[in-house]
Parts: C-alpha cells; structure tokens; sequence
C-alpha cells in the first residue's frame, strides 16, 4: 500500500464525520428559528381581547367600585333636597342585570315624599328604565355608553313631571396604579313627550367619580362631586 492511499484512508472518516457535524448543527440553527418565528407569529396573531372579555375580568370584585364591571345589583338608596321652604324625600329601588359581560339593564323605582304642593304627600314617582353597554375597555382604561328612559309613571301629578324623558351618558373609566379608579362621567336629559302644561326638561350633570380600594380591596374610599345643569333655566347646582 503506497503513502498515497494510506493518507486518502486517514482523511475520510475525518470528511465524514465534518460533514455530519455540519448537517446537525445546520438542523439544531433551524429548528431553532422555526421555533422563533413560530413563537412570534402566535404572538402577533393572538387576538386581543374583546370590550366583553375585558369586562368580564374584574368579576371577582362584589365591592361595586368599578363602574365597567357590570353584576346582577339591588340597590335602595334615599336622597333627601330642601329647596326653599319645601322638602323632597326620594327613596329609590334599582336594580340591574347583565345580559352580556358588556351589557346591562335595569330598572328604578322612586318613591317620592314632598309638600311642594302644599300638602304632604307620598307616592311612586316616575320608573326609569336603564341600559349600558361596553364598546372598548382594557386593563388601563374603558369607555361606556348608556340611556335613561324616564317614564310618566307617578301616581299623583305633584309627585313626577308628567313627561318621557331620554338621557344618554357618557363615562370613561380609567384604571390607575394603587388601585385607583377615576371614571368621570357625563348624562345629558331632555324631554321629548308629555303633558304640554308640564315644564319642558333640559338637564345636565357632570360627575366626577373618584375611589381608592385598599387593605386587599376590602375597603375603600370614594369622592363623587357632581355639577347639575339647567339648562331649561340657565342655571347650574352643585
């Protein structure tokens, strides 16, 4: 056997095994950047989540803060106005129910106690029927969209305004660090239909809802101021 054949038979296993080296390490580098690419192609395509999945997050919170947290809700609340030498003593039912993660209804039943008429008197007022839906929220922010429809429910003329009113809303709800949530919002009346000897209606209000949530969301603190306008008479309360 001459040299010449000795050293081909040395270099060929040293070939083989370069070029299986080669192979692999060519394999290992693409499965690689297929993996990646994958991974980034998951990641562009996930859809984001929808206004409804958004609203539905926070249902573990029962507190009732969160305005874009929509839950089954009954509430009686009183609200008690001196105007003049008059009193006006509403006492009101509410209650709302989902129909979506994103929508919900609902209905108000007032009681009125008032002597603005000269007399004590004491009744149901007019029933509102309420709706709001989501169309966009996310974990920092959220819009929601809502309508009133007051009906001339009342069972003594004194005791309502003997008019159909609408009043549509608007509130933006912002998620803040410490578990702030300001959600101011706007609602805007008017009345359409109704008895003609009855004053028309042109309101306004401005709410500025503000609430700290602490001790693990077990307490918590809320500043509501609120702007009332008049427009029918060019006058604003607050």
């Amino acid at each position: 056997m001459n040299a010449a054949s000795v050293k081909a038979k040395h270099r060929h296993p040293m070939k083989t095994n370069a070029l299986r080296l080669a192979i692999l390490t060519s394999l290992a580098l693409g499965s690689r950047l297929l993996a990646a690419d994958a991974s980034a192609t998951t990641s562009s395509d996930q859809p984001q989540p929808s206004a409804g999945d958004a609203a539905a997050a926070d249902k573990a919170d029962k507190t009732g803060t969160n305005p874009l947290n929509f839950q089954n809700t009954l509430s009686l609340k009183n609200e008690f106005n001196r105007i003049g030498g008059n009193y006006a003593n509403f006492t009101r039912l509410t209650y709302s129910q989902p129909l979506l993660p994103n929508v919900k209804v609902g209905v108000e039943l007032p009681f009125l106690a008032s002597d603005a008429s000269g007399t004590n008197r004491f009744g149901l007022s007019d029933i509102v029927l309420k709706t709001s839906w989501i169309p966009y929220a996310t974990k920092t922010m959220g819009l929601a969209l809502g309508a009133d429809l007051t009906t001339p429910t009342a069972t003594q003329d004194v005791l309502g305004a003997e008019k159909w009113q609408l009043a549509p809303s608007l509130t933006a709800a912002f998620f803040l660090p410490r578990n702030v949530i300001f959600a101011p919002a706007y609602k805007h009346g008017f009345s359409f239909a109704g008895e003609d000897g009855r004053a028309d209606i042109h309101t306004g209000t401005l709410d500025f809802y503000l609430v700290w949530k602490f001790d693990r969301n077990r307490q918590w603190l809320t500043f509501d101021p609120t702007l009332l306008f008049d427009y029918q008479n060019d006058h604003r309360c607050e």
